[in-house]
């Protein structure tokens, strides 16, 4: 799972802790960017295997889409680029 395809809370998490263990990089990786559970997260490594492992919920892109592209061709285009990354 990317980061970046996170619902927003879940995301800020996840960026929250690329920054305090990896603040030099920014792997949009999930898997790569911290170490899971505890001590290092208040989470357990299951809660991030799981989001992980979450096929991203095809309608909040879209809607996130939607609102960042309200012009209809950028957003047709937007859609085309997210279809083919499936």
């Amino acid at each position: 799972m990317k980061i970046s395809q996170l619902p927003p809370e879940i995301k800020e998490k996840a960026i929250a802790y690329r920054k305090k263990f990896n603040p030099l990089d920014e792997t949009d990786d999930l898997a790569l960017a911290f170490p899971w559970g505890k001590p290092h997260t208040e989470e357990e490594d299951d809660y991030w295997h799981e989001w992980n492992e979450k096929p991203f919920d095809i309608t909040h892109q879209l809607q996130q889409l939607s609102t960042q592209y309200p012009n209809d061709l950028e957003f047709g285009a937007q859609v085309r680029k997210l279809i083919s990354e499936l």
